[in-house]
């Protein structure tokens, strides 16, 4: 009885103090809850990462204060904001490209810094040579010379291109101003027949092929006109042969047949124009199977009798 009594108030001695320290476990739990509820994690898993995740932090923090540091020393305070925008927009691989481009510009701009310096000494030393030659006198003397020919010749040549010059503007003068009366006369009629879009016919005094002048100036060769504008420089010229001839001697008949089938109606109309001021000093005669020409033509010349040919 002894034993079991002596069992029992070991027992509840053990019993009592597993109370304790369920208590204080219990105590201990509810610290430790509270503490990682305040920590926002619900594991101590999960606690012990976010406490490293935010050493992690910390480091990283100092670290870019470490680089925004160097960079604002190396940048200053006023270009850093600017400096900033750059690092956004680099490019290892293009700036590398960059780099190695800018050194070879470099080995290049060395390598013609050589080649000067190079014929920078082969010049001193030929000017060396120069000033120790004993020709030196002789020859600056025939440079003076030699000078003095070109200003000479010089001159002459500005007389030359002077008269040239004013040889070619006599020439162009008599060109546009004493023309053949013939060519002056045709000069009348064509600019009629082409509403006075081509104003002169000039034949070159050195016998050149004729040419004609538009309005603004601009000159064109036969080449160049259409078939109906030629054709109708062609009649020019011959109008005006025969009023140069009617002009000067006796005045005959004047024989037309069809002459303005590839004019058309506007410069057709100046062309019957122009035929009543040949009638007006010679007999005309025009033969056609057109009805607008002999339309034209008794409009240009009110009087003019028509007559029709039967087969």
């Amino acid at each position: 009885d002894r034993t079991r009594a002596s069992l029992k108030a070991t027992l509840e001695k053990q019993r009592t103090k597993l109370e304790k320290e369920t208590r204080r476990l219990a105590e201990a739990d509810e610290k430790l809850n509270t503490f990682l509820r305040e920590g926002g994690a619900e594991t101590e898993d999960e606690y012990r990462m976010r406490v490293a995740q935010a050493d992690e932090r910390a480091r990283l923090l100092g670290v870019i204060q470490n680089a925004e540091s160097t960079i604002r020393r190396i940048s200053g305070d006023e270009r850093y904001a600017e400096f900033m925008i750059a690092l956004e927009k680099y490019d290892p691989l293009s700036m590398e490209v960059q780099r190695e481009e800018k050194e070879e510009m470099v080995a290049d701009i060395e390598e013609s810094i050589g080649s000067i310096n190079q014929e920078i000494g082969q010049l001193n030393a030929a000017k060396k040579q120069i000033e120790e030659d004993h020709n030196l006198p002789l020859l600056l003397s025939q440079q003076a010379a030699l000078v003095e020919e070109l200003q000479s010749v010089s001159r002459q040549w500005a007389v030359y291109t002077v008269a040239s010059h004013l040889l070619n503007q006599a020439v162009s003068t008599f060109e546009r101003e004493r023309q053949p009366q013939i060519v002056r006369e045709a000069q009348s009629f064509f600019s009629r027949f082409t509403g006075g879009r081509y104003t002169r016919i000039i034949t070159p005094l050195d016998g050149g092929e004729i040419y004609v002048e538009e309005a603004d100036g601009t000159h064109k060769t036969l080449t160049q006109l259409s078939r109906g504008t030629a054709e109708q420089l062609y009649l020019a010229l011959r109008f005006g042969y025969i009023r140069d001839y009617a002009t000067s001697s006796v005045p005959v008949p004047v024989i037309f047949d069809d002459i303005l089938v590839n004019f058309d109606p506007a410069r057709r109309k100046n062309a019957c124009d122009a035929i009543a001021d040949l009638a007006e000093i010679c007999q005309v005669l025009y033969f056609t199977c057109h009805p607008e020409t002999v339309r034209d033509l008794k409009e240009a010349v009110p009087g003019a009798v028509v007559m029709g040919l039967g087969r």
